[in-house]
């Protein structure tokens, strides 16, 4: 028997089902062509899958071509390498659908990886050794995004690569897209699996046909030959159909998921409003005007997506309706002329009472209240609205009773709000108040206090007074009750007028996280304080706080991390070393052996050395933030210390943030230059462009053989209006 050919061996290879060519699956346009009718049935499916073939034949299959024939054509890297770019930069601006974008580049990137990861040298031709080197270049600008990896371009440079010969890289092309077509239809329940084999076989005709006319059509001849699935396949990406094909056993467990937060999504959360309507009465559509067609409220829908929110974020519902009227206002017809001008807020009110009731859920675990959603837009809510609305009905109020998280900002620290509450919602685990009132009332403050005690276990408190005039003693007495459960205490401003108001921490025996910001106290509470021993505690923030000491010299944080250091993981000291006795750094280095995080402020010279100290001996160290209050002397003192601070970094330090210095171009250059180690993540800021930056990170990547993972750069003029800066965040790892 001869010896098998290894062109064949690498073309099953190719055509397992098994091959990791990525997870990401898109039906191309399948999935809406059968909720609009398109096919209904076997035979409907062969003429989609005729026209679809075809169609990719026209569109995709040049691109293969042209990029098989570059790596033969010439063997230049450079020439190469700029030639594959253009292709796929031509195949981005001539595929218009978003999800056909989005699969291309997954699994051409995937190509890209699998080919560098299982096809060794021993795969291949004479070209190889070039054709690795393209690959790996191409890896790197796509990294660098400056350009896609769309699979048609790098599919033809590896099949080149490996030696398959253009004729069966083609076929094997549209035998893939054939059964990825036809693995979707069984996932959509249109033919079996046995069938769909057979419908397979068929398509060998269909490719066939589809071949004699493409195979050599270069990519600037490429063209749709169906408009009626490129309008499918964008009507695909608006109703979010490719996602819900892949698997409707996987979509019955994630979309409960997804939907679980919706108001949390940054962009396009307008989008959302159209979703709600869907569910309100012909009665209630009529009189909110949403009738129109042109408005793209969906008649039907896959899920029942109200039952599974369990988010309420009012900031967001607000912004939501705004923007969506706003950009709605010349498709939907106003009440009259002068409408908008004159009742548009109460009219906003009257879409959220519909929106709200449409809500279906059965239990709301996150109640945020505030007036901003999620891109920080404020608006002006009527609060008394709201509270009506939240606590309007038995049914909604049953809804709460399972609350478990409570964010309450900006002017909803009520007696209204905290009374109902305390009276529905005793489970609550996490409070976060921020108490925005200049001066809330003491039936506020009293109300709030009840609705800490009415809880069965609270794990989490934040709050936060702007105004430090206020004092917080009876928040703190409230937590008596939970000493059995807080897990973490955040305490921002605010004032602590009575000694014994800390003292229900002694039994805080879960304490995990203490963070503690502008809180005033005075020196013999932060004595009281620090003294207390937190056996489980790994995270501690002490941030502005200044502690005057007395004469006799005993630093109360000195005491509390010999008293508590031994589970520390974390801790962050934005406070001046000055302060403290020479031995803090020492103590923190010598009683915190699992220390991971630290964030310090240095203020002087001679507290670098301190700071080296804890570099060398900590060994377990992977987060090092470090600011520099003195700008005037930071520049000197940087490059005076700049080697031993560069040679200090350990191998564990996975993030490094310097991002509130200011280097030069030459202290950034003699900095990478005597690092030991490869910091992943590195966050400085540097006077100068970006592009001359850019170069100077991409140089030592190449140097040290490192791959940039991700590059952020934004420009800024410099406070003194003359110079120009640059923030920057950089992610690179080893080849």
């Amino acid at each position: 028997m001869d010896s098998m050919n290894r062109e064949d061996w690498l073309l099953w290879q190719f055509a397992d089902s098994a091959l990791p060519t990525g997870g990401f699956v898109a039906s191309s346009g399948l999935e809406v062509a059968i909720q609009t009718g398109y096919v209904k049935d076997s035979d409907s499916l062969s003429l989609f899958l005729s026209s679809s073939i075809e169609n990719y034949a026209h569109s995709a299959l040049p691109f293969v071509t042209d990029s098989w024939q570059v790596l033969f054509e010439t063997s230049n890297e450079d020439v190469i390498l700029e030639s594959i770019i253009k292709l796929d930069h031509l195949y981005e601006a001539c595929t218009s659908n978003v999800i056909t974008k989005r699969a291309s580049k997954a699994q051409g990137v995937a190509m890209l990886t699998l080919f560098s990861k299982s096809f060794g040298e021993e795969f291949g031709n004479e070209g190889r050794k070039v054709g690795d080197k393209v690959v790996d270049r191409l890896k790197f600008e796509v990294r660098k995004e400056n350009t896609f990896g769309h699979l048609p371009i790098t599919f033809g440079l590896v099949s080149k690569c490996l030696g398959i010969s253009l004729e069966r890289a083609q076929q094997l092309f549209l035998f893939l897209f054939s059964r990825a077509a036809l693995s979707a239809a069984v996932r959509l329940n249109i033919v079996g699996p046995y069938y769909s084999q057979r419908m397979l076989t068929k398509c060998q005709t269909f490719v066939d046909t589809s071949l004699k006319k493409t195979y050599n059509i270069k990519a600037d001849d490429a063209a749709q030959t169906s408009p009626i699935l490129d309008i499918l396949q964008e009507t695909d990406t608006k109703t979010l159909y490719s996602c819900l094909f892949v698997n409707r056993t996987w979509c019955m467990n994630i979309i409960p998921f997804i939907w679980k937060k919706p108001f949390k999504i940054s962009k396009n959360i307008e989008k959302l409003v159209p979703i709600f309507f869907s569910f309100l009465n012909d009665e209630t559509k009529e009189f909110l005007q949403v009738q129109n067609q042109n408005l793209d409220i969906p008649n039907t829908l896959l899920f029942d997506y109200p039952c599974y929110i369990k988010e309420m974020h009012f900031g967001s519902i607000n912004y939501s309706i705004e923007k969506w009227i706003d950009e709605n206002r010349i498709i939907r017809p106003t009440l009259c002329d002068d409408y908008f001008t004159k009742n548009e807020s109460s009219y906003n009110y009257n879409f959220i009472r519909f929106v709200s009731k449409v809500n279906k859920s059965e239990r709301i675990e996150i109640l945020k209240l505030c007036e901003h959603g999620n891109e920080y837009q404020y608006n002006s809510i009527k609060i008394l609205f709201y509270q009506s609305l939240l606590f309007s009905t038995p049914k909604i109020e049953n809804r709460l009773k399972n609350l478990q998280k409570l964010i309450c900002m900006e002017n909803w620290f009520r007696e209204e709000i905290f009374i109902k509450l305390s009276n529905i919602s005793n489970n609550i685990k996490y409070i976060h108040v921020d108490i925005d009132v200049y001066n809330p009332t003491l039936k506020d403050k009293e109300s709030f206090t009840k609705l800490i005690k009415s809880q069965n276990n609270l794990e989490k408190i934040i709050i936060s007074c702007y105004n430090t005039q206020n004092y917080i003693d009876e928040f703190m007495k409230a937590l008596i009750n939970h000493t059995h459960s807080l897990k973490s205490i955040n305490l921002e401003f605010g004032k602590i007028k009575e000694n014994n108001s800390l003292s229900f921490l002694k039994n805080c025996y879960k304490l995990e996280e203490l963070i503690l910001n502008r809180l005033e106290l005075a020196y013999d509470y932060v004595e009281l304080l620090f003294e207390i021993i937190l056996p489980n505690l790994k995270k501690l923030y002490i941030h502005n706080m200044y502690f005057h000491e007395p004469a006799s010299n005993k630093n109360p944080i000195y005491t509390f991390i010999n008293n508590n250091g031994k589970n520390l993981l974390e801790i962050s000291l934005f406070v001046a070393l000055s302060d403290y006795p020479s031995l803090l750094i020492e103590t923190i280095t010598d009683y915190c052996p699992l220390l991971t995080s630290f964030s310090i402020k240095i203020r002087k010279e001679d507290e670098i050395p301190k700071l080296f100290y804890l570099m060398k001996n900590s060994k377990n160290l992977k987060f090092l933030y470090i600011l520099f209050s003195d700008f005037i002397y930071l520049h000197l003192t940087i490059k005076k210390n700049l080697k031993e601070f560069a040679q200090y970094i350990s191998s564990t330090l996975v993030t490094l943030d310097i991002s509130k210095w200011l280097i030069s171009f030459k202290i950034l250059e003699n900095f990478l230059e005597n690092l030991y180690h490869l910091v992943r993540n590195f966050k400085f800021k540097c006077i100068g462009s970006s592009k001359k930056i850019e170069n100077i990170l991409v140089n030592y990547a190449k140097k040290k053989h490192l791959m940039i993972n991700n590059l952020y750069i934004e420009e800024y003029i410099g406070y003194n209006l003359s110079k120009l800066h640059s923030q920057v965040i950089i992610e690179w790892i080893n080849y």
